[in-house]
Formats: C-alpha cells, structure tokens, sequence
C-alpha cells in the first residue's frame, strides 16, 4: 500500500454502523484478516468493529448494542483499520471519529 486514507467518521450511539471499502492494487487477500480498533483521545480502546474480507472489499460492522457500551462522557475518538496477510499488515485507513449520544438528538 502507498499511503494510509484518512477520513473522519461519527458515530450515532445506539444505532448500527457499517462501512465498504474497495482494495485496488496487486494483494493476495486470500487468508487474510481486517482488523478496526476505535480509541478515545486518551487512546484507550474502546471496542473492535466486526471485520470481513469479500473480494476485493473489507465490511466492517460496530452493533448497536456494542455502541452502548461508549461510556456517555466520551464525545471523540479515533479509529483504524488494519489489513493483515501472511507476510504484510498495513495500515490502510485511520480518522477522527465523533460519537452522537443519543440517536433521536437530531
């Protein structure tokens, strides 16, 4: 991989969230694993997204009910996600990521 994607997320509290992201380039996905940490500011983990490989894409899901468990002060976090093969684990995506308390609040 050449270079890590940024891309600031938020995350509504109580409701699912999913992403897709495409792999382009020359990589044997076959065996190999995702892995999406999110951390609050103080860099403490949070919780780990549920990740899968399909083709040339990662999904990666958070439940709603894994949500709940953010303790209600924390507001910011980061994440990143990390693919691992064999002989190579890149960093292929990171951001800021805001959590919204309440998912009836807009």
């Amino acid at each position: 991989m050449e270079q890590i994607k940024r891309k600031d997320e938020t995350l509504y509290i109580g409701s699912d969230f999913s992403r897709a992201y495409e792999i382009i380039g020359d990589f044997d996905l076959a065996g190999a694993k995702v892995v999406c940490k999110f951390r609050d500011k103080n860099d403490q983990l949070l919780f780990e997204a549920e990740c899968t490989i399909q083709d040339n894409r990662i999904y990666l899901t958070v439940k709603s009910a894994l949500s709940l468990k953010i303790p209600r002060g924390v507001k910011q976090g980061k994440y990143d996600i990390f693919l691992i093969g064999s002989t190579y684990t890149y960093k292929i995506m990171m951001g800021s990521i805001t959590f919204i308390p309440d998912v009836s609040m807009h």
